[in-house]
């Protein structure tokens, strides 16, 4: 425990996104306080257990005075638990309405469609689709500083899109419109994985985001496009052309 949060962090990872970074906020104040009142806790029990083990003068077996009421004591403990899970409570609200918040136009709209057993990303206003399975992961390309909405579509059983860099997920359920929203933050390469058991081949189905700047987002689009006499090279991101086919079912 003491390793994991030396990072200050908590054991948790390095935000990717700003909707990781309230997660991470809401970690960091609920860890706290857990760690607070468990140390409190404690702390009353051991000085109980030390203060009054056996009151001095008292003969064996026999009881102590014993005290049937102290009501300011009363309210004080069962105020405060209140007003500590009230503030949890909002807390909780507020970065789960930043979490869940979706702008009327996104930047860019990506489909993520769960299938068994692999992965399919969809960019409909750049005529692009990505595909693979569990022997080739795709790559999911998306550029930094854009709001990114992912339409999340199930077309068989419910899996569940987990990128832990963004620490938040969202399950893909058949005959449910789901999605989420996403603003990276950061350049880079980051695993995803389907974070919900459905079936055999589960564990291998996976997949990858890279974020990248606006231009090089720019340029993985118009390496996607088909050229003039025949379709366009099938790649997995920046860096992959011709390293892994597409997959196209």
């Amino acid at each position: 425990m003491a390793t994991a949060g030396c990072a200050g962090r908590g054991g948790a990872q390095d935000p990717a996104t700003s909707q990781g970074r309230d997660v991470l906020a809401l970690w960091r104040v609920l860890l706290s306080t857990g760690v607070a009142v468990g140390a409190l806790v404690a702390g009353l029990i051991l000085w109980t257990v030390v203060r009054d083990r056996r009151p001095r003068g008292l003969a064996a077996g026999a009881l102590p005075a014993q005290v049937r009421a102290n009501v300011p004591l009363e309210v004080l403990y069962t105020v405060i638990p209140l007003v500590l899970v009230a503030v949890l409570f909002g807390l909780t609200m507020r970065a789960q309405h930043r979490v869940s918040r979706q702008h009327a136009t996104p930047d860019l709209a990506v489909e993520v469609t769960g299938l068994q057993w692999g992965w399919r990303f969809r960019y409909p206003a750049q005529g692009v689709t990505v595909v693979g399975d569990a022997n080739h992961p795709p790559t999911l390309v998306l550029p930094a500083g854009a709001d990114v909405r992912l339409r999340l579509v199930a077309a068989d059983v419910i899996h569940s899109f987990f990128v832990p860099a963004f620490l938040v997920k969202r399950d893909l359920i058949p005959g449910v419109d789901n999605a989420i929203e996403v603003h990276p933050t950061r350049v880079g390469r980051f695993p995803g994985y389907c974070a919900e058991f459905c079936g055999l081949d589960h564990w291998r189905m996976t997949f990858d985001v890279e974020v990248v700047s606006p231009a090089d987002f720019q340029a993985f689009v118009a390496d996607q496009q088909p050229a003039p006499d025949g379709p366009g090279p099938a790649t997995e991101g920046p860096g992959d052309a011709g390293r892994q086919a597409s997959l196209v079912r």
